[in-house]
This record gives C-alpha cells, sequence and structure tokens, in this order.
C-alpha cells in the first residue's frame, strides 16, 4: 500500500490538534472573561488617602536642640490622636455630614523616621472617602494650629476629659468595694453580677484614659514652649490611593484562566499511551 495513505490521517489528526488549542484558548478567554466580569460586580471599597507635614512657626524652633526627635513624637502622637477622638468612624461619619454606615475604616500612622502624618479612610463611595478624609485631616489641622487665644478652648478640653477619667475612676472604686462586698457575703449570683460591672466599668476607664492622653499630647506639643510651637499643613491633598475593583478584575482573571487550563488539559492532552492510528500501513 501507497504511503499516500497515511498522509490524510495525519492532516486530520494536525486539524483536530488544532481545533483543540483554539478551544482550549477560547475556554480560557471566555472563564477570564467571566471572572473580570464577577470581579467589576463586587461593591468596591476605595481607599482615599491624604498626608499633612509637621513643620516650625519660625526658624528659630529648627536651632533647638532635639528639635527634630521631638516632632517626629508629635506626628506618632497626631496619628494616635485622630484615631483616638473619631470613636472609630461614627464621629468622622456625624462631622463629614455622612449617612451612617458610609465609611468602613479609619486610620492615621506616621512615616518612620519622618514628621509626616498619613490618615486614610476606606468607603464603598468614592467621594465619601475624599470628604471624610479631607475632614479628618482639616480637624487635626484647626487642633494643632490653633492660635494661642484659643488656648482656652484646648485647655479646656483637656480638662473635660481629665474630669471624666476622674468620675470613671469613682465609679470603678464603688464597683470594685462592691465587689468585696459581694465577696464577703459569699452570694456566687453578686459576686458575679459585681464582677461583670466592674469589668465594663474599667474598660470605660481605659477609654477615657487613652482620649485623656491623646489631648494632653496635643496640649503639650502646642504650648509648652512658645519657640517650639508647630504647625501641620497638607503635603498631599486626599486622593483615592487603592481601588479593590481592580484588585478583584485582576483576581477574576487569573482564576478564570487557571480555571480554563485546568479544564482544557483534559482534552487537549493525548491519553497516556495512545499511538498514532493510519489508514494503512506499508507492505
Amino acid at each position: 500500500m501507497s504511503t499516500d495513505q497515511v498522509v490524510p490521517a495525519g492532516r486530520r489528526r494536525a486539524r483536530v490538534g488544532l481545533g483543540r488549542w483554539a478551544l482550549a484558548a477560547a475556554l480560557c478567554l471566555v472563564l477570564a472573561g467571566g471572572g473580570a466580569m464577577l470581579g467589576y460586580m463586587r461593591t468596591p471599597v476605595y481607599t482615599a488617602e491624604t498626608r499633612l507635614a509637621l513643620g516650625p512657626e519660625s526658624f528659630a524652633a529648627m536651632s533647638v536642640p532635639g528639635f527634630v526627635s521631638a516632632s517626629k513624637e508629635l506626628a506618632s502622637n497626631y496619628a494616635r490622636y485622630v484615631v483616638d477622638t473619631n470613636a472609630g468612624v461614627d464621629d468622622l461619619e456625624k462631622a463629614s455630614n455622612l449617612p451612617q454606615g458610609s465609611l468602613t475604616s479609619l486610620s492615621a500612622s506616621p512615616i518612620p523616621d519622618s514628621n509626616i502624618v498619613i490618615i486614610e479612610v476606606e468607603s464603598p463611595s468614592q467621594s465619601d472617602a475624599l470628604k471624610a478624609v479631607a475632614a479628618a485631616a482639616q480637624n487635626l489641622i484647626d487642633q494643632v494650629n490653633s492660635p494661642p487665644a484659643e488656648s482656652d478652648a484646648v485647655l479646656a478640653a483637656l480638662q473635660d476629659a481629665s474630669q471624666k477619667v476622674a468620675d470613671q475612676q469613682q465609679v470603678v472604686d464603688k464597683l470594685r468595694s462592691d465587689l468585696d462586698a459581694a465577696i464577703s457575703g459569699g452570694d456566687g449570683v453578686q459576686i458575679a453580677a459585681a464582677r461583670g460591672a466592674l469589668a465594663r466599668a474599667q474598660a470605660v476607664l481605659m477609654v477615657d484614659q487613652v482620649q485623656q492622653k491623646a489631648r494632653a499630647d496635643v496640649y503639650t506639643g502646642q504650648y509648652q514652649d512658645g519657640v517650639m510651637s508647630v504647625t501641620l499643613s497638607v503635603v498631599r491633598a486626599a486622593t483615592v490611593t487603592r481601588d479593590s475593583r481592580q484588585a478583584a478584575v485582576e483576581w477574576g482573571v487569573l482564576v478564570g484562566l487557571l480555571v480554563g487550563a485546568g479544564i482544557s488539559a483534559s482534552f487537549v492532552r493525548p491519553p497516556r499511551g495512545s499511538r498514532p492510528s493510519y489508514s494503512g500501513g506499508r507492505r
């Protein structure tokens, strides 16, 4: 038999192989597109950021020994103040005139070994995130840059926080006495109730103490020394730095490609041990 009979069978196998590869590529593209669509349909979370720089009010302050290290420490204190005075995101939503639940998170941190504070806000709404992070930055700027004539208001806020701590401390002391009395009485129910009340009061006291320290740090940083007075200024205006939708789309594409490749491997790869067949053979 002529070898010409083998050629058509080889061509058929080549066409089948190319068809399988084309089908595999199409499947991967379809699944990648579907993954991208699913990622795009997810509710995005936008991260808005602004950066504030801490600097001296006068050039004389820059010559004061320890000013640079002090400004770094103040940057750390101001970052804590942003978070501590906003009670999560509830107070920030009110200050920004946003409905409750508009924001998902608020964070602030200094850049290591610098005098720059970064404030970040996350929200499903890009405009809400920008509005809130700008409000948080402006609130901190107003507190830090308050002129000396407004020092009484800052001091009053510190005094209020200190009085709140003192009042709560009295509550804790009273509940501790109640617990001692309950233990002396030996009533298990009263002991458990007294312990629970004391634990709750101590938790409130801890929060009050943190807020008091935050206000004390701001007051001390502003007014302990006229020469060492500092100001905050915006070095990067509010801007959206991250968008979870883009990451979700990229993950969707990657997962789609991997799934498509896994499925395609089952019909593109020839069965193990298979041999090509011929429509005829040599004599």
